[in-house]
Formats: C-alpha cells, sequence, structure tokens
C-alpha cells in the first residue's frame, strides 16, 4: 500500500510531534484507501503553484516514508550519521528531486565533500537548472581540490542566477598545487575576455594573482 507523498515540508512537521504517533498515521494510512480530500487546498491566487504541486505529487511506499520518518527523528536528535543514510538511501532507490535535495543539502552539513558531490549530481539529474544543486557541487568539488570543474560548475550558477561567488573557489585553490591555480587562473583570465567588468571574477583573480 502505497501513501501519498507531498513536498515533505508540507507533512513531515507535524508527523515531528512523536514517534508513537507516526506509527498511528503509517498505520491508518496502510489500512486506509487514498482520496483527494488528503491534499491541502490551493491558496487563494496560487493556482498556477496548486496546479505544479498536484502535478507533482507521487506514491511513497509505506518503508520509504518511514525511513524518512526516522531520518527527521535522528536529526531532530543530532544522530546526523544516521538521518543521512538514510536520506541518501531514499533519494536513490526513489530519485525524487526533493529527497535528492534534502540529502545533497545534509551531506553537505555533516558528510564529506565527496558525498555533497554526489547526491548533487543526482538532483542535478532530476532538475538540471537547480542553482542550488550547482552551487553545492561547485563548493564540494572545491574543496575536495577540483578546482577547474568547481569553477565550472560556478559559471551554472551564473548563468542561472546572474552572478556566482568564484572567489570562494580561488581561496580554496590557494591551499591546492600550483597547477591547479594556474589553471583556474587560465579559466578565470579566459571568460574575464568576454566579461572584463565582472566583479567577482575580478576578485577571484586577484585573490589567486594580487597586485604588485
Amino acid at each position: 500500500m502505497a501513501v501519498p507523498n507531498r513536498a515533505l515540508n508540507a507533512y513531515l512537521p507535524a508527523l515531528r510531534a512523536g514517534l508513537a504517533a507516526c506509527i498511528l498515521w503509517l498505520a491508518a494510512c496502510a489500512s486506509e484507501p487514498t482520496t483527494d480530500s488528503s491534499s491541502p487546498p490551493p491558496e487563494p491566487g496560487d493556482t498556477t503553484e496548486a496546479a505544479d504541486r498536484s502535478a507533482a505529487t507521487r506514491e511513497f511506499p509505506v518503508d520509504t516514508l518511514y525511513e524518512l520518518l526516522v531520518a527527521e527523528m535522528a536529526s531532530n536528535r543530532g544522530q546526523y550519521p544516521m538521518a543521512l543514510e538514510n536520506y541518501q538511501r531514499q533519494a536513490y532507490k526513489t530519485r525524487d528531486p526533493q529527497i535528492a535535495a534534502q540529502a545533497a543539502r545534509l551531506a553537505n552539513a555533516v558528510g564529506t565533500p565527496e558525498q555533497t558531490a554526489e547526491l548533487a549530481r543526482l538532483w542535478l539529474e532530476l532538475e538540471p537548472d537547480k542553482v542550488d544543486a550547482h552551487y553545492l557541487l561547485a563548493t564540494s568539488l572545491s574543496r575536495q581540490g577540483r578546482v577547474r570543474e568547481a569553477f565550472a560548475q560556478m559559471q551554472q550558477v551564473e548563468r542561472l542566477a546572474g552572478r556566482a561567488p568564484y572567489s570562494r573557489i580561488a581561496a580554496d585553490s590557494l591551499n591546492q598545487p600550483e597547477k591547479a591555480r594556474t589553471g583556474l587562473l587560465e579559466d578565470i583570465q579566459r571568460v574575464l575576455s568576454d566579461q572584463p567588468d565582472n566583479v567577482e571574477l575580478l576578485m577571484a583573480k586577484s585573490i589567486i594573482q594580487p597586485v604588485s
């Protein structure tokens, strides 16, 4: 039996009241057919967004929803490795963009750069033009010393958001071998040749190659 999934933020806060209540809720959902009445009414003046939410509605198996609830409970108790493990497993199992996003953000907060990059890539598979996903991938690659790959991802952030904090990658490059810094500087100068007034790029260049 499957239970309805809307945006996790819509129902998880209510379920955090206690594990006992969660179990009772799951049991009730498992024994009763789902109906349209379980969907929240659209907000006035927001019919387009409501339609998008309705179109995105999926059904999750009970075991998936249970693992997400356990992850939330673990996170609330500071048991972050367990929370991340559950979210990561369910992100790959369901391929749901909201779950992938939560897993990537959690990995960025408490996991490794490698985990963050892996989950950010999954998120981008599901939502290719998500700015936050590109940013998480860029910063996680930068933390691994893969600054040129990070620069390419930060360019996607700029494409989608209009600007990007290239200086963060430049700062990370200072801890890398000279070859990595030189390569990043070449990339920055190449883009600056087309965008000479790009303040973010100029700042990044000044970090790597300070004006004497």
